[in-house]
C-alpha cells in the first residue's frame, strides 16, 4: 500500500511539474512514465538493469532540456540586463507575469471588482496630483526670483518632417508593447514601409495645428506595488504606458526642441541629463572634482540633495553646493529658502522627507571643534536630515569621498548575482555563461568606472575577488587557479586593468572634445606654460597637489596615467582604433 501511494504521488508530481516548467515537454513525461513502470516491474521481479538504464536516460534528458531552455532564454535576453536578471530569478517562467491588483481599500471601502478598482485608482491618481498642486505655497512677491527676460533668440517653430525621419525614429524604438497591446513597436516597424506616409502627414498636421490626435493622448496606467501585497492606493506606483504612435511623435518634438536649445545655448553647460555627450559619469566627475578640491584646501562643502515630489518628467534630483572657509550657514539657509520659492513659482513640490544634506570636510580643526555637528537646515520649519552617505546618480557617495561604501554595495550586489549564476546556469555552455556575465554582472563593474579610480586599492581587490568567482564558475577551474591564467583564457581585463582602460578612454575622449566642456576645459598642456620643445611639452599638465587624498583624483592620477601612454596611442584620433590599441596596452599592466 505504501509503495502504491508513493508511486501515485510521483505521478501527480510529474503532472504538476509539466504545467509549470516550460522545458518539461511530452518526451520527458513519457520517459517518466516508463521509469515508473520499470520501477514497479523491478520491485516485483528483482531485475533492476532496465530501470537503471531508463533512469539515467531520464536524468540526462532533463539536464539537456533544461540546458537548451536556459540557453535559448539567454540568447533571447542577451544585452538586456533587466530581462536577463528576471530570467535567472525565475527560470521556470517563460514570460514575466505581472501581478494584478485584486483588492484595494480606499476611503474605508474594500473593492474587489476589477472595474471598480480601475475607476477608483484612476480617480485617486488624478486627485493626488490636484492635491499636490493645491499644497504648493503661493508666492506673492516672486518678481525678484522669476524676472521676465526678453527673448534674444529667434522664435521657435516646428518644421515639417519627411518619410526618412519617420523610418529612422521607428528603427530606434525598442520592441515593447505600448498602451495598445495589439500595436507593439515590432508591429509598427514591420508595417512602416506601408504606413510611413500616413504617420508623416498626421505628425506634420499636428505640429502645424497644435492639435494632437485624441487617441494618442490616451495612456494605459499600470499600478505597480511599492509595498508587497499592499491594498493601499498610496502604496502603488502608477506606470504610464503611451501608445506607440505617440512615442514616434514625442521623439520628433523632442529632437526639434533639443536642436533649438543647443543651437542657442539655452541650457546651462552643467545640465547633463538627456544631452548628447553627457552622462551620469561626467556629471559625477564634475561635482566630485569640486568637492575634493575644496576638501584639499581645508574648506567644507554643504551639499543638499533635493527630491521633487511626483516630478518624474523632470530631473529627479539635483545638487546645490556651497563652499565656505568658515561656518557661514546663514547663507546656505537663505539660498535654500530662495530655491523653495523658485520651485513654488513653477508648481514643483519639494519632498522634504526625501531631501537630504551632506557635509564634505577634511579640516581636522573644524571637526575637532565640533562645529559641524550642530549644523541644521530647514525648509518651511521642516528640518532636513543630515546623512553621511547617499546614493546619487547610481553611485553611493560617502562624506569622506573614499567610495568604500559604494564598493561594499557593489560587492554585495555582484555576489548575489554570481550566486544566481551558480544555481541556474551550471548546465549551460561556457559561451552562454559569458553572455550571462556580460549582461548582469559586468555592467556593475563598468558603470562610472572613473569613480572607482578614486577608491583605495583595498576596495578594488574586493571587486577582483568577485570577478575571480565568476571566472572560476565559467571556466570550471579549481579554487586555487591563478587569476592571470583565467584572465588570459577568457581574454578579459582584471578590475584594476578595466578601471585603467575606461579612465584612459574617458580622458582621450575629453582631449578629442567628445565630452562636455565643463570637463575638457580643465585640461591644460605643458606647452601652454612654456615654449621649450621638451619631450613632455605635449603632455597634460598635472595640478600642484600636496596631499595623497587630493592626488587620488581624475585630474591628477588619471592625467598621470594618460601621460604614460605611448605616443602613437595618444595621437590616435579614431576612437575605435584607440580602444583596440588601448585594450592591448592594458593587458600588459599589472593585474592587481
Amino acid at each position: 500500500m505504501v509503495i502504491k501511494v508513493s508511486d501515485d504521488h510521483k505521478i501527480l508530481r510529474v503532472s504538476s511539474l509539466q504545467i509549470r516548467n516550460k522545458w518539461y515537454d511530452r518526451e520527458l513525461t513519457n520517459l517518466h512514465k516508463r521509469k515508473i513502470e520499470s520501477y514497479k516491474t523491478a520491485r516485483n521481479t528483482g531485475f533492476w538493469d532496465e530501470y537503471n538504464v531508463i533512469k539515467k536516460i531520464y536524468k540526462r534528458t532533463i539536464i539537456y532540456k533544461k540546458k537548451k531552455y536556459m540557453e535559448d532564454r539567454v540568447n533571447h535576453n542577451n544585452g538586456d540586463m533587466k530581462r536577463m536578471w528576471k530570467c535567472l530569478k525565475d527560470p521556470v517562467e517563460l514570460n514575466d507575469v505581472k501581478k494584478h491588483i485584486t483588492k484595494i481599500v480606499i476611503n474605508g471601502e474594500c473593492l474587489e471588482n476589477e472595474y471598480d478598482i480601475a475607476n477608483a485608482l484612476n480617480n485617486f491618481f488624478i486627485q493626488s496630483i490636484v492635491e499636490i498642486n493645491d499644497s504648493i505655497e503661493e508666492i506673492v512677491n516672486g518678481d525678484e526670483i522669476s524676472a521676465n527676460h526678453s527673448n534674444p533668440f529667434e522664435t521657435f517653430k516646428f518644421t515639417d518632417i519627411v518619410v526618412d525621419d519617420i523610418i529612422i525614429i521607428t528603427k530606434s524604438l525598442k520592441n515593447k508593447y505600448g498602451g495598445d497591446k495589439l500595436l507593439s513597436e515590432g508591429v509598427v516597424k514591420d508595417a512602416m514601409t506601408y504606413t510611413a506616409n500616413f504617420y508623416k502627414d498626421i505628425i506634420n498636421e499636428s505640429l502645424n495645428s497644435g492639435i494632437v490626435p485624441s487617441y494618442w493622448k490616451i495612456s494605459t496606467i499600470i499600478p505597480v506595488e511599492k509595498v508587497k501585497n499592499t491594498m493601499k492606493p498610496e502604496e502603488l506606483r502608477p506606470i504610464n504606458t503611451l501608445p506607440t504612435d505617440e512615442k514616434i511623435m514625442e521623439t520628433v518634438v523632442k529632437d526639434q526642441l533639443v536642436a533649438y536649445l543647443e543651437k542657442h545655448n539655452v541650457i546651462i553647460p552643467e545640465q547633463s541629463g538627456f544631452r548628447k555627450s553627457h552622462s551620469c559619469e561626467t556629471a559625477l566627475n564634475m561635482v566630485i572634482a569640486d568637492w575634493k578640491e575644496d576638501m584639499a584646501d581645508k574648506k567644507f562643502t554643504v551639499s543638499v540633495f533635493l527630491d521633487l515630489k511626483r516630478a518624474f518628467e523632470t530631473v529627479d534630483r539635483s545638487v546645490i553646493s556651497e563652499k565656505y572657509a568658515e561656518c557661514d550657514m546663514l547663507k546656505v539657509q537663505e539660498d535654500l529658502d530662495s530655491l523653495y520659492k523658485w520651485l513654488c513659482l513653477r508648481k514643483l513640490k519639494l519632498n522634504v522627507e526625501k531631501t537630504k544634506f551632506m557635509i564634505f570636510c577634511k579640516n581636522t580643526n573644524i571637526i575637532s571643534n565640533n562645529s559641524l555637528n550642530n549644523i541644521t537646515l530647514k525648509v518651511k520649519n521642516m528640518e532636513i536630515q543630515r546623512v553621511d552617505k547617499i546614493k546619487y546618480l547610481g553611485v553611493l557617495i560617502d562624506d569622506n569621498l573614499n567610495f568604500g561604501e559604494h564598493v561594499t554595495y557593489l560587492e554585495r550586489k555582484i555576489a548575489q548575482k554570481i550566486g544566481f549564476m551558480y544555481r541556474t546556469c551550471k548546465h549551460i555552455s561556457q559561451s552562454h555563461k559569458i553572455l550571462v556575465y556580460r549582461s548582469i554582472i559586468e555592467p556593475h563593474f563598468i558603470y562610472c568606472p572613473t569613480i572607482l579610480l578614486l577608491s583605495n586599492d583595498i576596495y578594488i581587490k574586493k571587486l577582483q575577488i568577485q570577478q575571480n568567482k565568476a571566472m572560476r564558475f565559467i571556466l570550471k577551474c579549481p579554487p586555487r587557479t591563478p587569476k592571470i591564467v583565467m584572465l588570459n583564457r577568457l581574454n578579459w581585463l582584471s578590475i584594476k586593468q578595466s578601471v585603467s582602460y575606461f579612465t584612459l578612454k574617458f580622458i582621450h575622449q575629453l582631449r578629442l572634445g567628445m565630452l562636455p566642456n565643463y570637463l575638457s576645459s580643465k585640461i591644460h598642456y605643458n606647452h601652454e606654460i612654456h615654449n621649450y620643445g621638451t619631450r613632455n611639452c605635449n603632455n597634460i599638465r598635472l595640478p600642484r597637489i600636496r596631499t595623497e587624498f587630493a592626488k587620488r583624483s581624475l585630474e591628477y592620477l588619471g592625467y598621470k596615467m594618460y601621460n604614460e601612454l605611448p605616443s602613437d596611442l595618444k595621437d590616435c584620433e579614431n576612437i575605435s582604433k584607440f580602444k583596440e590599441k588601448l585594450f592591448l596596452y592594458c593587458t600588459s599592466l599589472n593585474v592587481t
